[in-house]
């Protein structure tokens, strides 16, 4: 998932991966703003194991770019921040 603010708070993006050969889904802006965020407002994500996430600066995979990778769920069983 990916939050507006940081610390995982506020609205979100929830990202599915209904492929079950794992290949890679692609969002563009417009499935962003469709999803109810504007363009640059990501502050935090959320992982699950096994995943990554991969967020560029620009539509179309172009300019910089910040990958996480999924951590394992806290002793609790929550996932992480």
């Amino acid at each position: 998932m990916v939050f507006k603010y940081e610390d995982c708070e506020g609205d979100s993006i929830r990202v599915n991966m209904d492929d079950p050969e794992g290949r890679t889904k692609h969002m563009n802006r417009g499935d962003i703003h469709w999803s109810g965020m504007t363009n640059d407002q990501a502050a935090s994500v959320m992982v699950p194991v096994g995943y990554t996430l991969k967020l560029w600066k620009d539509d179309g995979l172009k300019g910089d770019w910040q990958q996480f990778h999924g951590k394992p769920l806290t002793w609790d069983g929550v996932m992480e921040c």
